[in-house]
């Protein structure tokens, strides 16, 4: 997920400050998605209202900002704040969540011991990176997903593992991370210039078939991260092969009408067509560029749907000369609201940061700087990531990341648990008015005669006939 900045390469011009991303550069053409189903599984919200995730709600993407909207009392909701951390390994070669390979020696590295980490220090969402080969396969797994997931299929130890974080009150957002282990420059697998064409795409629509059938119905899953870092790819140019934002329409439409209670999360693109250094002067990280909906928006059926989500990090200045400038860090919130931090405050969309972290203490400075402006923005955040085997930006697990445990304690979260107990509190919305009563018509003149009309001949008895009430007549 840490790559190379592609402001570098080759082919990336410089275009100076003056220039202005153009609204509507070229017509955009229609590119159809795999064919649809109506409707989506009903929530399996828990039953006992002392559980986790006891209390229907829908969370929706308004002014900015994320909320936890109670079907209850809809004329009241509770801002969502999300602390979350992504666990990475479903999309690789072990198709499971990593290290529990240490559990076979160390008991700390199970399954729960990670989700009472998560507990203990107030995250509340994990996101969860997956990809269309292993949705696709369900490969069995081994020893290298410990003795808790050894025998099972990769999706039977997602099922496990998102009912364990429903317990635990943590929500889930899903994360299409590639098709492979790999990062693709473009959401139809092709990793360097091209075009995406439908038949192209079938397999990644397939995959998100495959997971909000699977998952939609389960109450902690809230969030579709549609694709992971496009760096090679356009936004705004009409190209319908090369423009993600068209590619994140078609995608969400899809999506859905699968599933209609889910987040639609979009992630920005690379350097490709001069927008990162036309907007802040310098280059982005792999999906940092989300300023584009801003020109050329991202339109769903449901607007409510729909969060951006940028990655950034804060190492290598040979790279990003900013972290090299005199008075970094404190040059970086207006780098960071140019690219995306104000987008929510200028009513341009929600934004949650989808990936960011970094060794310590190599890119402490800029982590803690990070921290205190997501929390003066209100914008929540996955960090980079949970498990230690990210060799680039290090993890959060293993005791030697205190320092990052301390830094993050001050990041808010909402509390499910919490959540739930002021929605019981809440009076019942209260039940519509009835409508007026109907005025009595006038009486009908009586006929020539004086006498009142004979009555209308009754309809004829129809035969007796079994219907049931949830299928139509």
């Amino acid at each position: 997920s840490v790559a190379v900045d592609s402001c570098n390469k080759p082919h990336q011009p410089r275009i100076g400050p003056a220039w202005t991303p153009q609204i509507g550069t070229a017509p955009r053409r229609a590119m159809a998605s795999p064919a649809t189903s109506s409707g989506y599984p009903l929530v399996a919200w828990a039953s006992d209202s002392n559980q986790n995730f006891s209390t229907p709600f829908e969370v929706v993407a308004d002014a900015g900002k994320l909320w936890l909207q109670p079907h209850r009392v809809p004329s009241w909701r509770q801002e969502l704040l999300l602390k979350g951390a992504s666990w990475f390994g479903f999309q690789g070669g072990t198709a499971c969540v990593n290290e529990l390979w240490n559990s076979w020696s160390n008991p700390s590295y199970s399954v729960d011991g990670y989700i009472t980490f998560l507990q203990d220090n107030r995250f509340n969402a994990v996101r969860l990176p997956l990809s269309v080969s292993n949705i696709a396969a369900n490969p069995m797994l081994d020893g290298a997903c410990g003795p808790e997931y050894n025998g099972l299929r990769s999706l039977a130890a997602l099922d496990d593992l998102i009912s364990r974080l429903k317990t635990a009150g943590i929500l889930v957002m899903l994360d299409m991370h590639g098709y492979d282990d790999t990062n693709s420059g473009m959401w139809c697998g092709k990793t360097a210039d091209g075009r995406c064409t439908p038949a192209d795409e079938t397999a990644l629509f397939d995959a998100w078939s495959t997971l909000a059938d699977r998952y939609c119905g389960a109450p902690n899953v809230v969030a579709a991260d549609l694709f992971n870092e496009p760096y090679q790819a356009t936004w705004g140019t009409g190209d319908d092969g090369t423009d993600w934002d068209q590619a994140a329409e078609r995608l969400g439409a899809h999506l859905l009408a699968r599933c209609a209670r889910w987040l639609v999360v979009v992630q920005g693109i690379g350097n490709r067509g001069g927008w990162c250094r036309s907007l802040s002067g310098y280059g982005c990280w792999w999906g940092e560029m989300v300023r584009g909906h801003s020109y050329h928006p991202i339109t769903l059926s449901d607007p409510a749907k729909l969060v951006l989500s940028p990655h950034a990090y804060g190492h290598n200045a040979s790279w990003h000369a900013y972290l090299a400038e005199a008075d970094f860090p404190e040059n970086m919130p207006a780098i960071w609201d140019d690219l995306w931090g104000s987008m929510p405050a200028e009513g341009e969309g929600t934004v949650v940061l989808g990936e960011w972290g970094g060794l310590m203490p190599e890119s402490g400075v800029w982590q803690h700087r990070m921290t205190s402006y997501l929390a003066d923005r209100g914008i929540g955040h996955f960090y980079w990531s949970l498990n230690d085997n990210s060799f680039d930006t290090g993890g959060l697990f293993h005791p030697t990341n205190q320092d990052k445990w301390q830094m993050l304690a001050t990041s808010p979260a909402t509390s499910i648990r919490e959540f739930q107990a002021t929605v019981a509190e809440l009076p019942p919305a209260s039940p519509p008015s009835p409508p007026p009563p109907v005025p009595a018509p006038p009486p009908s003149p009586l006929p020539p005669s004086g006498r009142p009309p004979p009555p209308p001949r009754p309809p004829p008895t129809p035969s007796p006939s079994l219907q049931i009430p949830w299928l139509p007549p």
